[in-house]
C-alpha cells in the first residue's frame, strides 16, 4: 500500500499501515541546533505516547514525522494540537 502524506503547518507526517505503531523522526539541521532539535523530537514522543494511549488511541502503521524549521519556536501545546490534527487527518485514510 502506499504510504499516506498530510502536511499541517510545521509537520509532515507519512504514515504506511502495519500491525504496530512504529514512529520515526526527520528533524533536519535547519531546524536548529543539536539541543532544539532533540528537545522537539522528545516533545514528539510525549505526544505520540499520549495519543495512543488516549480512549481513540491510533491505527497501528509506520510513522515518519518531518519536522520544519518553524517548528524550532513550537510550544509543546502547539505541537501537540498540530500533531493530533494531522493523525486525525490520516486515521480515516489508514483504515482500508
Amino acid at each position: 500500500m502506499d504510504p499516506t502524506r498530510a502536511a499541517r503547518g510545521r509537520l509532515s507526517p507519512v504514515s504506511d499501515p502495519g500491525d504496530v505503531v512504529r514512529v520515526a523522526y526527520a528533524i533536519p539541521r535547519p531546524v536548529g541546533p543539536a539541543v532544539v532539535r532533540n528537545r522537539i523530537r522528545r516533545r514528539l514522543r510525549s505526544i505520540f505516547v499520549e495519543v495512543e494511549r488516549s480512549s481513540t488511541g491510533m491505527p497501528a502503521g509506520d510513522y515518519l514525522v518531518r519536522v520544519r524549521p518553524e517548528a524550532s519556536g513550537a510550544t509543546y501545546d502547539e505541537l501537540r494540537r498540530c500533531l493530533i490534527d494531522v493523525v486525525d487527518t490520516l486515521s480515516p485514510r489508514m483504515i482500508r
